[in-house]
């Protein structure tokens, strides 16, 4: 089994993505067969997302 991971990124004159993608491999009869992708929108840090101050723990 075999794992990749990579950010997508194409600006074409159509369209602008921005992928974080994950791929799952498995080798079947010497060959290798994706068996899971996932596909994520890379959304931009949003500054109004709230972060713990100090020393708290959770």
């Amino acid at each position: 089994m075999a794992v990749l991971t990579y950010q997508l990124h194409a600006n074409t004159s159509m369209i602008e993505m921005n992928y974080n993608v994950i791929e799952v491999f498995q080798k079947v009869n010497d060959e290798w067969k994706v068996i899971h992708s996932t596909w994520d929108l890379i959304t931009p840090f949003s500054p109004d997302v709230k972060r713990l101050k100090g020393n708290t723990t959770v």
